[in-house]
């Protein structure tokens, strides 16, 4: 009986033992069903959250898509910060700006960007203005400059023909009396220089640029053959001549005489006036009545040869 009991007692043990352990795989596999439902109610109301957030993003999306280009219209295009500042660091910049805007208003006298602006184009239009005037001047200085070079070529041309033609007349009138001579023009420099030979057909005569190499005389008449070389470059109607003859001697002054009154003859259009304290009619009696010049002999001045 004893044996029995033994036996009965172990059967019970292993039967507890196998019921428990039955028991405990169960709980187990609730436990896993539970977790696995909580699990897949969590990703159903994830999914669902996903969902719900991904609509109001789409809203959002819309919403900055309509918004954006109304903003952009009013207040200009979006600014993107390269720089990357916070918002605090915005806030600073900002209210340095707003300072900075307004020391420039009360530099430009508390005028708004509306007036500057207004101004500028005024501004603008003033310049434009200006920069067609600039062009109107330079076009008329490029046309004056290109008259003034034809006009200077023509100048320098036409200096060169009257030096040579001034030069050949002053050589004629004193080959008159066997000089020769020759008139230096140097227009750059604008100076004029002159030289005389003596007796020019006499192979030892030597030129001189001197006028005190010359004796009065031929200092006088040198003088005379200038002076009337010059006065072909002149058109006035009137020829005066102050004490032509001083120095000359009476060979001298009937050569200058001679050549005075020529020069009259073939210029009829001009009136001349030569002064001089020398009696002129030893030296005109050879010429006709007709062509006689009219002589205005003054007065003494000092009859009684008193010195006042």
């Amino acid at each position: 009986g004893t044996k029995e009991a033994g036996g009965q007692a172990a059967a019970d043990v292993a039967e507890a033992e196998k019921t428990e352990r039955e028991q405990r795989e169960l709980r187990e596999r609730m436990a896993r069903k539970a977790e696995k439902h909580a699990a897949e109610r969590a990703a159903e109301r994830a999914e669902k959250e996903k969902a719900e957030a991904e609509k109001k993003m789409s809203e959002l999306q819309d919403y900055i898509d309509r918004t954006v280009p109304l903003v952009e219209d009013t207040y200009g295009p979006r600014v993107y910060d390269s720089k990357k500042r916070t918002i605090d660091e915005l806030k600073k910049e900002k209210a340095k700006l707003e300072k900075d805007l307004i020391k420039a208003q009360q530099k430009h006298g508390n005028k708004t960007l509306d007036q500057l602006a207004e101004e500028a184009r005024k501004a603008q239009e003033v310049f434009a203005d200006q920069q067609i005037q600039i062009q109107t001047v330079e076009a008329t200085g490029e046309a004056e400059k290109e008259a003034f070079d034809t006009r200077y070529k023509f100048f320098r041309k036409e200096a060169k023909v009257k030096a040579k033609q001034a030069t050949s007349d002053f050589n004629a009138r004193l080959s008159r009396k066997n000089h020769a001579g020759d008139l230096i023009f140097d227009h750059e420099n604008e100076r004029l220089g002159l030289s005389v030979s003596r007796n020019s057909q006499d192979a030892d005569s030597a030129s001189t640029q001197d006028a005190r190499n010359l004796s009065g005389g031929e200092r006088s008449y040198t003088t005379l053959a200038f002076e009337l070389a010059m006065w072909e470059f002149c058109a006035t109607p009137f020829r005066v001549l102050d004490e032509f003859d001083v120095f000359m001697d009476d060979t001298y002054r009937k050569q200058a005489v001679d050549t005075l009154m020529e020069l009259c003859d073939t210029q009829p259009q001009r009136q001349f006036l030569f002064l001089t304290p020398q009696d002129m009619h030893p030296f005109l009696s050879e010429r006709p009545p007709a062509s006689l010049p009219r002589i205005i002999k003054m007065a003494n001045v000092r009859p009684d040869n008193r010195r006042r």
